[in-house]
Parts: C-alpha cells; structure tokens; sequence
C-alpha cells in the first residue's frame, strides 16, 4: 500500500477525531491490529470503524469512501464483512467501495459477493449485481447454479436481483439453464416477469424459438412484456 495514502488517513482520522471529540483516539500508527480477519495492511484509520467513538468511525467512513481502489484491494474481506454492518451509511459506503473493487480481487470472494444478492438493502444487491459484472467467465459459469438459485428466492427484490445478476453470465450458460431462466417468466411479480423478459434478450433466437409456443407466448398477454422484449429476438423466433 502506498505509505503516501496511508500517512493521510492518518491526517484524516486526526482531524476528524479532534473535530468530533475523539478524546480516547489512540493514532492509527500506533493501534494495535486486533482484528486477525483483516490484512495487516488495511489501513487503522478504516478499521477504525468498529470503535466506539463517534469520530473515529466518521473519519474511517470518509476514508473507506475516498480510497482508490489499489488501497482496497488488501481490505477486500473487510468490506465483504462491512456489506453486513447494521449502520446503514457504513454498509452503504462498503457497497461503493465494493464497485471500486477489481476483478482480480472480487474472483477470490465470488461466493461472498453471490450471497449478497439477497441482501435486505437495496444498496447492497445493486452493488453486488454490479459487482459480479466484473467476473471472469469461468467464475460465473461456476457459480450459474448458485446464482439461478435466488430467481427462485420467497422475496420478489431478491428474485429481481439474481436475475439481473444472470445478464452478467455468458451466452452458453444462459443457454444451458434457458428452461430455468424462463421459469421466471411465470413469477407472481410483475417486476420480476419484467427483469426476466430483458434477459430473454441475451439467449439467441433459436433458443427463443425453441422455447416460443411453450414457454414465452403464454406469458405475452402483459403490457409490458411486448415493449420489453428485444423486438430482433421476437421476430426471429416467430418466424421459425
């Protein structure tokens, strides 16, 4: 990590715990590294967001914030471990760190970022969709059973976000799960049958004609399902 960065966050948290009343603030260079879950080179300042004192955690919320994201990559199980903190702004400024994240880091947590998609904030599962965006291919084709598994999940906003999460998945893949991706087109939410018609638009039109009379004409009734499907699949399907 760069010594630069870290020197600043030191800066930062002492400014912040002076401003907010940080009597008990002991200086990141100093503070002992208790948590044994975290890299020995995740910053104090960001640690700092278990303390108990108001200005310590504001100055590490505002350094986990502005972090680039080669001073992140060692923090990475700490924000997975953040994603789940019960303060909303820290759990929320954990998903923005998420996003900075890069592939090479996120691909060693892909099963931690996949569980995120039924996270209870809506924050956190855009994150995570976004998140698995920058997968390798052979991650997310190892992973497609897991993913496909929440399209069926009891909660509609998790149920949506799996399978926006699925646009991220190769074409094969989708092609080889397409009985269960269509499934979904049977889904009581219509938010949900509307995510899933804008996946349909990643299988290729023999997959779609295939599919047509059985598994998606029954379902075009909704008013929203004619505009949302990519009218190039549709009328190569039909005309098969």
């Amino acid at each position: 990590m760069d010594d630069d960065y870290t020197n600043d966050l030191v800066n930062i948290a002492d400014d912040y715990a002076i401003a907010y009343g940080a009597t008990t603030y002991v200086p990141a260079a100093q503070e002992p590294r208790r948590d044994t879950t975290m890299s020995a080179e995740v910053p104090a300042t960001i640690r700092g967001l278990s303390s108990e004192e108001e200005g310590v955690r504001t100055a590490a919320l505002y350094a986990l914030s502005d972090a680039p994201a080669a001073s992140l990559i060692s923090c990475t199980a700490f924000i997975m471990e953040l994603l789940r903190h019960a303060d909303s702004d820290i759990c929320w400024t954990a998903a923005q760190a998420l996003g900075k994240l890069p592939a090479e880091a996120l691909d060693s947590h892909a099963s931690h970022v996949i569980r995120h998609l039924e996270d209870p904030d809506s924050f956190v599962r855009s994150a995570a969709v976004h998140a698995l965006a920058k997968l390798p291919a052979e991650t997310l084709t190892a992973y497609a059973p897991e993913i496909l598994g929440y399209t069926q999940h009891t909660d509609a906003d998790v149920r949506a976000a799996a399978i926006s999460a699925c646009e991220h998945l190769p074409v094969q893949v989708l092609v080889d799960h397409s009985s269960a991706v269509l499934r979904c087109l049977e889904d009581p939410t219509e938010y949900v049958r509307s995510v899933t018609v804008e996946l349909l638009g990643k299988l290729p039109a023999e997959t779609l004609a295939t599919h047509f009379r059985t598994g998606i004409a029954p379902h075009l009734s909704d008013r929203d399902w004619n505009r949302a499907l990519p009218k190039w699949s549709m009328r190569e399907a039909t005309t098969d």
